[in-house]
């Protein structure tokens, strides 16, 4: 156990602090290197850059409904109940787990503003170690923007705890194992990644592919590459296996939770997948194919390169109007299209060519972005997670397109001079101008509450302590912990439906049942019966229930309706909750109003 120990720590460190090329020695290509001392004042810079954005975005704004989504799960395993036999959740089961961690460790001082700068943690070191892969190819100033631009962009809407981040980080610790040959490794993080979220399984059978493709420019031979496979495919099913037996949770439940259940409820539609069905997002695709057209058929030359990236953005901004907070899809789509264009053309390139280590790697490179960038959003609910795909995506894609169309360099553009002029600023300012407009939407369209400058009013919650928001919502969330504490005991068990994801953990009470946050694609007429008999058997001690007029009507919510306000009556209200009580109690519980 001991030797196994010190061969992972050895593993580790090669692979993160390794000296010299990322990349295997080869006569047939000169790779220019940049100074690492160079590289030290980068992500000194970005740290710097990374400690201001947090100072200011990490306080501000709360949402009820998913902001301590994870931790509410969390808490609830902490508390003794087991994922998927006790409650539902639609993903594979690592994320609540992780928060489970947290919550034994912190203990009730684990606030949502720890929470959040735990996640800033994350992304910060997801990002830098997703960097140790394409950081030669990068200046040193190139370098602090692109960064900070991946900061920005793969954080616009979400500034807490969430599964694809968790697996992004386990992904970019898969993408660094698996270029440096440390498969068993590089297996390991792959089914960590698949753990947080399920659509991250495809990196394993995607990478293959792209492996053994390389086999017509490169001198593997076909049983290497076999075992190399299967050193991965061994680290991925070991640790997958391992967790889901530790679950104590049957295959069944588990099968029914993170795929089953989520095709059987949802009717969203294909088009959904691909542009959500927006209209602004659908016209966004335009000047991309516009932009691209113009960098393929071009003459090669610097100012038509720089003209159409102004014109896309200059475009793209004129669509989205009212609407910015749709920069991200856009993004995120011509990454997509970007990308899979310059994989295609790698391939292609290659054909009779001598065999170089350059477009191996390139073309690897790129194929895992776009893995990556998929899988991020690879789930019912399409692309509007895909823009976390940055800390992939979006340095590959600024490295590619500062080089578009040049036939002295390699196809994609990775033999890139760094003392060549254009190179030297181009890179830079590409990432500042999507630094820049990242910056923008997140100022201007926050995910949770309202305008920026109205979210100055602290909470009262302890476990809010150090978020700010605007007066209605702290009115609301404070005062809705404030009723769950006046009407139940310490030990009561509480049925919030539907939504408020984060009262149990706000409030430190018991949830009721197997309900959980997404009702509309969680609550079949098969919860809702098992919920009725649970209510005549075993009825919770308070109801959370948001304004019927507010949910939409289906047989299944009916039937919980009835059930409870056959038994409940209402003796308050907060916003758009009513708290309930059973009708045979005549006063309003234990008051408790420490909060």
């Amino acid at each position: 156990m001991r030797a196994l120990s010190l061969k992972l720590i050895q593993s580790l460190r090669e692979a993160l602090f390794f000296h010299g090329e990322l990349l295997p020695e080869s006569n047939s290509v000169t790779v220019p290197k940049v100074e690492r001392s160079h590289h030290l004042r980068s992500y000194i810079v970005f740290w710097c850059f990374a400690l201001v954005y947090f100072w200011y975005y990490l306080p501000q704004g709360f949402s009820i409904y998913d902001d301590a989504y994870l931790l509410a799960l969390g808490k609830r395993i902490a508390d003794g109940q087991h994922i998927y036999s006790d409650f539902y959740y639609l993903r594979t089961p690592l994320s609540p787990l992780i928060q489970s961690f947290w919550i034994g460790v912190f203990g009730e001082s684990y606030t949502v503003l720890v929470s959040r700068i735990i996640w800033a943690l994350q992304l910060f070191s997801t990002i830098v170690l997703f960097s140790l892969i394409y950081r030669r190819w990068f200046s040193a100033v190139s370098l602090a923007f692109v960064l900070s631009a991946t900061l920005v962009y793969s954080s616009l809407l979400f500034a807490f705890p969430w599964y694809t981040y968790d697996g992004m980080f386990f992904a970019s610790l898969f993408a660094l194992f698996a270029f440096r040959k440390r498969m068993v490794l590089a297996g390991l993080f792959a089914g960590l990644a698949f753990l947080c979220k399920q659509g991250f399984i495809v990196i394993v059978p995607m990478y293959l592919f792209f492996y053994f493709l390389e086999d017509q420019f490169t001198n593997l031979k076909v049983a290497e590459k076999l075992l190399s496979s299967a050193r991965l495919l061994a680290g991925f099913a070991g640790i997958v296996a391992l967790s889901l037996l530790a679950l104590e949770a049957p295959l069944s439940e588990v099968w029914d939770n993170i795929y089953s259940l989520p095709n059987r409820i949802s009717d969203l539609p294909l088009s959904f997948l691909i542009y959500q069905d927006l209209p602004t997002a659908f016209m966004s695709v335009w000047p991309l194919a516009g932009t691209l057209f113009l960098i393929v058929v071009a003459p090669l030359k610097q100012k038509v390169r720089i003209v159409s990236l102004v014109l896309w953005f200059a475009t793209a901004w004129f669509w989205v109007g009212d609407s910015a907070s749709q920069l991200p899809l856009m993004i995120t789509l011509v990454s997509f299209v970007s990308l899979s264009w310059f994989y295609v053309t790698s391939i292609i390139g290659s054909r009779g060519r001598g065999a170089s280590i350059h477009i191996e790697h390139q073309t690897r490179l790129c194929g895992m972005a776009l893995i990556v960038l998929y899988a991020s959003g690879f789930n019912y609910n399409g692309w509007v997670f895909s823009y976390i795909g940055a800390v992939i995506s979006l340095p590959i894609l600024i490295l590619f397109s500062a080089n578009w169309g040049d036939p002295k360099r390699d196809v994609g553009g990775l033999r890139v001079n760094l003392k060549d002029r254009f190179s030297g600023w181009m890179i830079p300012t590409m990432a500042s101008v999507m630094l820049v407009l990242a910056l923008t939407v997140h100022h201007r369209f926050p995910y949770k509450s309202s305008a920026r400058s109205e979210l100055t009013v602290p909470f009262s919650s302890a476990k809010l302590v150090g978020i700010y928001s605007d007066s209605a919502t702290v009115a609301n969330i404070d005062g809705l912990a404030l009723r769950v504490l006046e009407h139940s005991a310490p030990e009561a068990k509480i049925l919030a439906f539907p939504e408020p994801a984060s009262l149990s953990f706000l409030t430190d009470r018991q949830p009721w049942g197997r309900i959980q946050w997404y009702y509309k694609l969680e609550f079949d007429s098969a919860l809702a019966s098992e919920s009725v008999e649970l209510f005549e058997s075993s009825p919770p001690d308070l109801v959370v229930l948001k304004d019927p007029d507010l949910i939409p009507e289906t047989p299944q919510f009916d039937m919980l309706y009835h059930a409870i306000y056959d038994n409940f009556k209402t003796v308050d209200t907060v916003g758009p909750f009513h708290i309930l009580v059973p009708q045979c109690r005549e006063d309003s519980g234990k008051v408790d109003t420490s909060i």
